[in-house]
């Protein structure tokens, strides 16, 4: 229980800072320091980061909670220091109540259709003014123009029948594919204290029919809470979402951390999940406020990137370590970890693949402070410039630039070498994993700017 309440902790300390808020783009690359607890997606060209809080230095240390959704442009190549973030604003039309689309942190995340380029938020977060009670459940929804910018209006309001009662998740696991979006679990504030228990349950919303659920889904017999989830369209008739890290329990306190030895995957079809357990290298201990990002390589395999997170406690000793990259590779459900040595502690960013051989990392926040409260990992500046940094996924090295015209991902000789060994068949777990990942739909191109052969997902 001690760790859920550090973590309430957290959000007491930001509900209490009710007019600390601005335009995320505020910072100049001049002034910026740290981004973090916010949402990310990709969607018709364009990186959207939506919500959670920033600082910078002018004269001081200024932290602020982000009230406008972002944009980064896909299109064309730019480097960290001179890429400049669309910035649009959060009104509804007039005549609507609230009259702005809801600013969250914390476990908040972004749907994107693409079948219509909408975006959809306001199913999982924090609403940092509201105070621990939470805010009534609402869905709104980001009308793309094609251009970084956009309309809002609202797709579901509070007295929609399905949020009876419901109090809106933080934490959850947050994916979208198939004409569907998901949010997993996740915790919920008991009674205005300081503590936070599990929710149980499963979102979902089908941007076709519109249709929001509320499902009973429990994973090791329990409920499940700062996981990531991603939806991965190559395998099964309609594929899966994969289910990595976090924690698990089986009562409303007693908590522990996923073995990531054991992976869940859920029939995008059935929505039934199954456990496989994997081989290779020791598993990436348990952690929280990691990202991962997946993408399909040209030879028919699945690569899912885990980077970063933390255990719970802050410092130099304890949070540095988990500066380390693990991929796991589907079909063979093999971990492999990257060789390089552990230097900065990064955690509450978010990882998106954008294209080819790139993953965007997007903000994080200094772990390594002995500060043991929000605030204090916010105070340094984050050796990325603007908080952006791009991971090569074939060679395996750090950059600092985006190319939007880039090729179709290559695995790298660390994975390949998975499948060249002989070690790559999966002993399945059980027929019907075995039968879902029988069923495979390959059909890679150069990605560029879309990332069409790339799917990814937020920090819990």
């Amino acid at each position: 229980m001690g760790r859920l309440s550090w973590l309430f902790l957290s959000l007491s300390a930001i509900a209490g800072r009710a007019c600390a808020q601005l335009d995320g783009a505020t910072p100049s690359s001049e002034t910026f320091l740290r981004r973090g607890y916010h949402s990310s997606t990709v969607g018709g060209g364009f990186v959207w980061i939506d919500g959670g809080a920033f600082s910078y230095y002018k004269n001081q240390v200024n932290r602020y909670y982000s009230n406008t959704l972002l944009a980064l442009d896909l299109r064309e190549d730019w480097t960290n220091d001179t890429v400049s973030f669309i910035s649009n604003a959060k009104d509804l039309p007039a005549g609507s109540n609230p009259s702005t689309a809801p600013s969250l942190l914390y476990g908040n995340g972004l749907w994107y259709d693409d079948d219509t380029g909408y975006l959809y938020t306001g199913f999982s977060g924090l609403r940092y003014y509201s105070g621990a009670a939470g805010w009534p459940m609402e869905l709104t929804v980001f009308k793309t123009d094609g251009e970084g910018g956009g309309t809002w209006a609202t797709a579901l309001n509070a007295s929609t029948n399905a949020f009876n009662d419901m109090i809106r998740p933080m934490h959850p696991a947050v994916a979208a594919g198939n004409g569907k979006g998901y949010a997993l679990g996740g915790t919920t504030p008991v009674n205005d204290t300081e503590t936070e228990i599990m929710a149980g349950g499963m979102l979902s919303f089908d941007f076709e029919t519109k249709l929001f659920r509320n499902s009973t889904v429990q994973i090791h017999g329990g409920y499940t809470s700062l996981a990531n989830m991603v939806y991965v369209p190559q395998f099964g008739e309609e594929g899966i979402f994969v289910l990595i890290g976090g924690a698990f329990t089986q009562g409303p306190y007693d908590i522990d951390w996923y073995s990531n030895g054991e992976i869940y995957v859920m029939d995008a079809k059935t929505e039934v999940f199954y456990s496989q357990n994997t081989t290779g290298v020791t598993p990436p201990s348990g952690r929280e406020e990691f990202c991962t990002a997946v993408v399909a390589s040209t030879n028919e395999t699945v690569e899912i990137f885990m980077y970063g997170g933390w255990g719970g406690t802050l410092g130099e000793e304890q949070a540095t370590p988990y500066d380390e990259i693990y991929i796991l590779t589907l079909p063979a459900f093999e971990w492999v970890k990257v060789d390089y040595t552990p230097a900065q502690a990064r955690l509450a960013h978010s990882c998106e693949a954008v294209g080819g051989s790139q993953i965007l990392v997007i903000g994080g926040l200094d772990g390594s402070t002995s500060d043991v409260t929000y605030n204090g990992t916010f105070n340094d500046r984050d050796p990325n410039e603007q908080g952006l940094a791009v991971f090569n996924m074939t060679s395996l090295d750090w950059e600092t630039k985006y190319t939007a015209d880039s090729p179709a991902y290559v695995q790298s000789d660390l994975v390949a070498e998975v499948y060249t060994s002989g070690t790559g068949n999966a002993t399945w777990d059980n027929d019907n994993i075995e039968s879902i990942f029988s069923k495979r739909n390959f059909t890679i191109t150069s990605s560029g700017g879309a990332g069409n052969n790339a799917a990814s997902s937020s920090a819990a």
